[in-house]
């Protein structure tokens, strides 16, 4: 009952205890393993809330499933990070929930991943899909900082009649360089391609947050919804069949297909919304055609809800569609070859479905 992406974050989380306690110098392991005591409870005070709110804040914002292995591993070490008391400067305590906490380590990592339920796959999505939403708007703000940082050193250079700093940002270093080279970019292109500009006065007047609007939003956009609709196409969607108990066709998402149409313009019409995907989209009608694919704030607030209800509908097993025992072959050939084909077919008595049929079998058992 737990996805491999449960087991990972778990994992990840136990780590930021264990590997602090077994780093070397480790003042806590050595003074345990010396047999020590905290030399006042201040220290100790300090040592609870390091080592025990990483399990506790992980736990109580989103717990194991009840039933679950994972849970049965870590509930213990929890326990044992809630009863730690900063009172007591004996570090007794300390070394039980250590073992607590590696012995649910060790069963995380021997563990295959189990039989999801849809809860398991659909909190697995959610998290994927505000994660990614997440780094793409967080990438911009570090870019601004970046420009607002540069701002900042040309008024003071200014104030104080002095030349500004280098010129260059460093890609690989992160540091202002005066050297260009194949890793630099320049400050002046930086500024030019992600910087929205100065807001004019009815834009400040309103305070609207569109204000900040820059066309390399639309690059991260474009990232983002590429990456969920791969994740969706070649991981949710078979996960969730699976927990179904039904074939990944029977797994459709309107939300999802919206997306899909969105990734479309922004693969193939360079981020500019095009009318046929656009007015195709029944629930992100964020764009109308020839719109610069920028979505606003409104949009990104519309998209996490519509994850919530989404989430709500795929938990509910889907009603089975009978897969068509017959379908069209979509396929181009030479017109001359066609009208042979079908001459070939009446020929034989043979309408041209029953002639194909035949042509495609013989063609595929032929060694």
């Amino acid at each position: 009952m737990t996805t491999q992406q449960e087991l990972d974050r778990w994992g990840k989380v136990l780590e930021s205890i264990t590997i602090p306690y077994d780093n070397n110098p480790s003042p806590i392991r050595m003074m345990i393993e010396a047999g020590r005591e905290f030399p006042h409870r201040q220290a100790a005070g300090v040592m609870v809330r390091a080592m025990g709110d990483p399990l506790i804040q992980a736990w109580e914002s989103s717990p194991p499933a009840d039933g679950s292995s994972l849970r049965d591993w870590v509930e213990p070490a929890y326990s044992a990070a809630k009863s730690l008391d900063p009172t007591i400067t004996d570090l007794t305590q300390f070394k039980e929930y250590i073992a607590l906490v590696k012995a649910a380590q060790a069963e995380i990592l021997a563990a295959p991943p189990g039989e999801a339920t849809p809860s398991d796959v659909l909190n697995d999505l959610g998290l994927d899909l505000k994660l990614a939403v997440l780094s793409a708007r967080l990438g911009h703000q570090g870019i601004m900082r970046l420009i607002d940082q540069r701002l900042d050193e040309s008024t003071r250079a200014a104030s104080r009649g002095t030349a500004l700093g280098p010129k260059y940002l460093d890609l690989q270093t992160m540091r202002p360089t005066d050297t260009a080279s194949y890793r630099t970019l320049s400050y002046s292109d930086l500024s030019a391609m992600a910087d929205p500009g100065v807001a004019t006065i009815e834009e400040w007047v309103r305070g609207t947050d569109e204000s900040e609007q820059s066309a390399i939003l639309k690059y991260f956009a474009a990232q983002w919804v590429t990456y969920l609709v791969t994740q969706w196409e070649e991981l949710y969607r078979e996960q969730l069949a699976d927990a179904h108990g039904c074939g990944k066709n029977d797994i459709r998402s309107e939300l999802f297909a919206d997306l899909n149409r969105i990734r479309q313009d922004y693969v193939h019409n360079r981020g500019r919304a095009s009318r046929r995907n656009a007015a195709k989209n029944k629930r992100l009608k964020w764009f109308k055609r020839g719109d610069d694919m920028v979505p606003r704030h409104a949009d990104y607030d519309q998209l996490y809800k519509e994850l919530e209800q989404e989430q709500q509908l795929l938990a509910v097993p889907p009603v089975l569609v009978e897969t068509p025992a017959r379908a069209k072959v979509n396929a181009q050939v030479p017109v001359e070859l066609i009208q042979r084909f079908e001459q070939a077919a009446a020929d034989a008595g043979l309408n041209t479905g029953a002639a194909l049929e035949a042509a495609i079998t013989k063609w595929i058992e032929s060694p």
